[in-house]
């Protein structure tokens, strides 16, 4: 027996239609400290809070409630003329 040709394996990238592929080229991250908030990260990455949304968006994975962010959590942090 021979082992199988693995050169035409398919695996889970190529499933990925375009509303599974990842949204963000970006690879600024964020590790969440205690006390932070996703106005005070906007505000440090993008000078103004109006972009807590873009942060959310790019983190809708982890973050379901905007107020309730963790120490710890690994944010995706866009740039600012990404959209999503």
């Amino acid at each position: 027996l021979r082992p199988p040709d693995e050169s035409n394996a398919i695996g889970p990238e190529d499933l990925a239609t375009p509303q599974t592929r990842p949204k963000i080229k970006s690879n600024r991250f964020h590790i969440v400290q205690s006390g932070e908030t996703l106005s005070e990260i906007a505000q440090r990455y993008y000078g103004s809070v109006r972009y807590v949304q873009k942060i959310v968006s790019a983190n809708e994975d982890q973050i379901k409630n905007p107020n309730l962010i963790h120490p710890g959590m690994r944010l995706i942090i866009p740039d600012a003329n990404e959209t999503h």
